[in-house]
């Protein structure tokens, strides 16, 4: 097309767009600033879809915005301007223009701006690696966003100041999910949540679910991750946020633990792969081929396993994404064993333990960050955790209203159609038709009679067999007498989901020493059953056959025999269990704890002179402490990064009350608003207990569990064990 056409659709669109949006009289703007409005709009319609004029509307933002002479204006395009390096990856340059759009902003003493500078400039020193900067710079956003609600604004600066705060939750969040304070990170996005419920866009919740899908998915929880991606993804409009699509399509594609058909799995990785490629986002692209090589070796040819890690290398070296080499050669080591090139295996191996000691480095500042954050924030988050929980069910709520009411017409429709036939049937069939339907009925109750003696029988088979299943599990696992044996002053809460269970308890004595766990395996009912004898049976092996009696080399052992049983299999199988295991010696009151994601409570008289250790949360009540001893971050069965297990002594003293359990109880929903009851809420609880007797404990956490869930459906395995020496 001619240039001089160009121009006179520019000036078009141009004219037309002013009168759209400004051609209501109520103000006036110079020439320089509805140029400067409208390439604004124009660079948030293109940003994405066409990267290179998204350029020219930049530029052209920033230049009409200096001659409009407006800071804020200003401010605004140089903030436009590091969307645009963001979209390239380009977060260095990004970074200098969030600075020059928050300098501008403070001249125009704009407090929104100031509050979404400092937001982007939170975001590019997250995608740096600069936590701390991040963390410092999210906590200001959020802090000038308060300052505008505090003065009561109404109308559209309500809604920016309101959307704003939301955003600086939900960026927040993700810093907290980085640094791995998984609970911090579920306040404040579930926080950032209820916003979007209340006042969002379909794809505000959309990214919102899948943030929080990403953080379950780290926390080892596949279940809840499963529930907020398929959320997430069934959101239509979604679809057009092509970069946050695209992520929860990778995520969800690559999640262990749960059931999705292989195809699926495939689809979706083909779909977000293919998104990237066409936002031209090489960081975003390199990501998502290294997940899915790692996720599908075993599936892939060679040839495409070759074409895949050479595209991402390649576009490494061109983009500088010097990060994302370690995860690189990782893959690159594991494509050349499978090849046989062995040379080239171990000099990707060498290069990848290299740059993983640069990482774990850095992965050791951020456990430095993280716990400069827990002691600083600990007491705030311990006191206001329980309220700061999203009401994430009041969308579901809704829906489940709206259904009902569309229930009730089609019931009262469908009531009124039958009496209308039947009345035309009264008046209008003769005898001899109502005898023929008869027959016909009859006929009918007797096919019907015949498929539901059918269905009866294999019901009945079905729940024989469950219930065969159930004695056989119950055989396998030892009788509360048999701990009282032993341990007397104790406690089972025990409450499968189904008839058999995924959580189990495992106890065992030799001489002085008793062993005793609570383990939580994949799943729930028959496959989390099956799965549990296979651990069972493994502990069992660990300190009989082996005669272990450290948690350490038991735990090391049970995962060793837990991954032979599944290699078996010609399917790929990522079960496996999380697990809480001391051992205790009965006579020195001393024990030994071990886990694998879950922990160790303890609860013991006040006493400001004892000495706790640094790894050690503390959680204070009236008149008693809880103790909490962490398990270490990895599970029993296959794992990407495999490292033996660690345990630790705790010498007890008179009247310690100790606790091991799995995730059930805490993950429970229910209450008024249909929030977890979470772990928080349930250390309150045994501290408020702790006076008690270990009988009076268990009625007191059955009670707290039955008000809870109320009408509620149970989601998961509860186990609690609790006892004193």
């Amino acid at each position: 097309m001619p240039t001089f056409l160009k121009n006179i659709f520019l000036l078009l669109g141009f004219l037309a767009f002013t009168q759209a949006v400004f051609g209501q009289g109520k103000k006036k703007y110079s020439e320089e600033e509805y140029y400067f409005l409208y390439y604004f709009q124009e660079y948030q319609n293109v940003e994405f879809s066409d990267p290179p004029l998204a350029k020219v509307y930049a530029d052209s933002c920033l230049f009409w915005a200096k001659k409009s002479k407006r800071e804020d204006y200003v401010g605004t395009a140089y903030q436009v301007k590091g969307w645009y390096e963001e979209t390239k990856s380009k977060f260095k340059p990004a970074l200098d223009y969030y600075y020059k759009s928050l300098s501008y902003m403070k001249k125009a003493k704009n407090d929104q701006g100031i509050g979404d500078a400092y937001g982007n400039l939170g975001n590019a020193y997250y995608a740096l690696n600069d936590l701390t900067k991040c963390l410092e710079m999210q906590l200001l956003s959020l802090e000038y966003y308060q300052k505008i609600l505090d003065k009561n604004p109404t109308g559209k600066a309500k809604d920016e100041a309101l959307q704003g705060r939301s955003i600086g939750l939900h960026n927040t969040g993700d810093l907290y999910l980085e640094i791995g304070l998984f609970e911090q990170a579920d306040d404040y996005l579930y926080e950032s949540l209820e916003f979007d419920l209340k006042y969002g866009s379909p794809k505000d919740r959309a990214i919102s679910y899948t943030t929080i899908g990403t953080m379950y998915k780290d926390w080892n929880k596949p279940d809840s991750a499963e529930y907020y991606f398929l959320k997430a993804i069934n959101i239509e409009e979604f679809h057009e946020q092509l970069d946050e699509y695209s992520r929860a399509l990778i995520e969800y594609a690559t999640l262990r633990g749960v059931s999705i058909p292989q195809n699926k799995r495939s689809e979706m990785a083909s779909e977000a792969l293919e998104n990237t490629r066409y936002m031209q986002k090489s960081d975003d692209e390199v990501k998502a081929l290294i997940k899915i090589s790692d996720y599908f070796f075993d599936q892939l040819s060679m040839d495409s396993l070759s074409t895949m890690l050479r595209h991402a290398y390649t576009l490494i070296q061109r983009e500088d994404l010097q990060d994302l080499n370690p995860e690189y050669f990782r893959m690159y080591s594991r494509y050349n064993s499978r090849l046989g090139d062995f040379e080239q295996a171990y000099f990707a191996l060498d290069n990848y333990l290299e740059l993983k000691m640069v990482a774990d480095e850095r992965r050791h500042t951020q456990d430095v960050i993280a716990g400069g954050i827990r002691y600083k924030l600990q007491a705030q988050f311990e006191q206001d955790s329980l309220q700061q929980v999203n009401n994430f069910a009041t969308e579901r709520t809704a829906y489940l209203e709206d259904i009902a009411e569309i229930q009730n017409i089609v019931y009262l429709s469908v009531i009124g159609f039958i009496l209308l036939i039947s009345s035309l049937i009264y008046y209008v069939s003769s005898n001899r038709r109502k005898n023929r339907m008869n027959a016909v009925l009859v006929e009918r109750n007797q096919l019907v009679q015949q498929q539901k003696e059918i269905v009866e029988e294999h019901n009945k088979s079905i729940s024989d067999s469950i219930n065969y299943a159930r004695r056989l599990q119950s055989a396998l696992l030892p009788t509360p007498d048999q701990i009282n044996k032993f341990i007397p002053d104790s406690f089972l809460f025990f409450l499968p989901k189904d008839v058999v269970s995924g959580d189990f308890y495992w106890f065992e004595n030799r001489g002085d020493w008793c062993f005793l766990a609570v383990a939580d395996c994949t799943g729930h009912g028959v496959p989390g059953a099956m799965v549990s004898v296979v651990c069972s049976n493994a502990l069992n092996r660990s300190v009989k056959e082996f005669a272990l009696s450290r948690p350490k080399d038991i735990l090391d052992k049970t995962r060793e025999l837990v991954l032979d049983a599944f290699a078996k299999s010609t399917e790929e199988v990522a079960d496996g269990m999380d697990i809480s295991l001391v051992v205790i010696h009965l006579k020195d009151k001393k024990i030994v704890f071990g886990g694998a994601h879950n922990g160790l409570w303890l609860i013991r008289e006040s006493d400001k002179n004892d000495a706790v250790p640094e790894d050690v949360r503390v959680l204070e009540g009236e008149k008693h402490v809880l103790l909490e001893w962490k398990g270490d971050k990895q599970p029993i069965g296959k794992f990407d990064d495999m490292k033996p297990f660690q345990d630790c002594e705790i010498q007890l003293k008179e009247n310690d009350q100790l606790y091991l359990m799995s995730d059930g109880y805490a993950d429970q929903f229910g209450g008024p608003n249909g929030k977890k009851f979470k772990y928080v809420a349930l250390k309150r609880l045994l501290l408020e207990s702790a006076d008690k007797s270990m009988d009076a404990q268990k009625e007191n956490l059955s009670t707290a569990y039955s008000n809870w869930i109320g009408d509620g459906e149970q989601i998961d395995d509860v186990c609690v064990i609790g006892f004193r020496l």
